[in-house]
């Protein structure tokens, strides 16, 4: 009896203490089925976070300015990785779309790195004196319109003007060469085809220089800054019969005065450079919010080169405006 009693308690024991085992092993289990799982989101999420930022600067770079809005919205949700910088490119989106109170709201939120574009950006919506255009702005500008500029630069008459007087300064000059700064898709180039003279084109834009050497019309091509090209170009004693500054003072005010006094150290004896900017309504240098660019009275420019003989003057279109002059000088 009572050995039968104590076996019944030992296997009492063992029974609980089996249970004990198996309920620590099915708790110990889900333990490390939630800590993997909880592994494999965390993963996920991670590369949720970078295919979304991925994907925002995708649609960024190629102007589908809603689809950019829509990913770094998302993206933000996700953590503080990337916060400023989506609140950044949200509110350059909405500048673009001319929604300022939405730009305002984002970049004047979390976003503590002062940069050169952010300050730029507060500063155009606060109606402050814009004096340049940050560099990144400018080659996000041309490469989001350069697959669809020569269908917008199509009808506009400058480039007939241009051609016209390369030409002529060729059959009397013999072979020279042009250097083209802000050449964008290269519509100058192909349509002096005909023309005896070498090309050589600077523009910021990657995408531009891209569509540029499918062309075949540069000797030499360079995706750069133009300010550090006409540095290295004086350094090198480079020398060229025509430097055409077509619509490039529109977005480089900067560079004005600079050029002012170094272009003709650029030209081959008896050389011009060619230039050409939209007029201002009011006042000598005018920021067009809207458009991201400047404009400039006659008076103002004349004076910027009055160093240069001033050949002719000629009234003409850009893109955006159709009051716009033309000026040759030579040194």
């Amino acid at each position: 009896m009572g050995l039968s009693f104590f076996g019944r308690k030992l296997n009492k024991k063992f029974s609980l203490l089996g249970l004990f085992n198996s309920i620590k092993r099915f708790f110990l289990s889900l333990y490390l089925r939630v800590r993997a799982s909880t592994f494999l989101l965390l993963s996920r999420l991670k590369k949720l976070e970078e295919t979304n930022y991925k994907l925002g600067m995708f649609f960024y770079n190629t102007g589908k300015i809603d689809d950019a809005i829509l990913r770094f919205k998302i993206l933000r949700m996700f953590g503080k990785k990337y916060r400023a910088e989506c609140s950044y490119y949200i509110g350059r989106c909405y500048i673009i779309l001319l929604k300022y109170e939405k730009a305002r709201k984002e970049l004047f939120s979390d976003i503590i790195d002062q940069d050169e574009e952010l300050i730029y950006c507060r500063n155009l919506l606060d109606d402050k004196t814009i004096r340049y255009i940050p560099h990144k702005i400018l080659e996000h500008k041309f490469d989001i319109i350069s697959e669809h500029y020569d269908a917008l630069c199509h009808n506009i008459q400058i480039y007939d003007l241009i051609v016209k007087r390369i030409d002529e300064y060729s059959q009397l000059r013999g072979l020279f060469s042009v250097l083209d700064i802000g050449c964008g898709t290269g519509i100058v180039a192909k349509r002096c085809a005909g023309v005896k003279v070498f090309f050589d084109g600077v523009d910021i834009s990657r995408k531009m220089i891209a569509i540029s050497e499918g062309t075949g019309c540069y000797k030499t091509l360079l995706h750069v800054e133009a300010g550090a090209f006409f540095s290295g170009a004086l350094r090198n004693n480079r020398r060229y019969g025509v430097i055409l500054l077509l619509d490039f003072v529109t977005y480089n005010p900067q560079l004005l005065h600079a050029f002012a006094l170094n272009i003709g150290d650029l030209l081959l004896e008896n050389g011009v450079f060619i230039v050409s900017y939209k007029v201002a309504k009011e006042g000598e240098v005018e920021f067009i919010k809207e458009l991201e660019e400047f404009r400039y009275s006659t008076d103002y420019i004349k004076g910027i080169f009055s160093r240069y003989t001033l050949l002719c003057e000629e009234a003409t279109s850009l893109l955006n405006s159709q009051n716009s002059k033309l000026m040759i000088y030579s040194n």
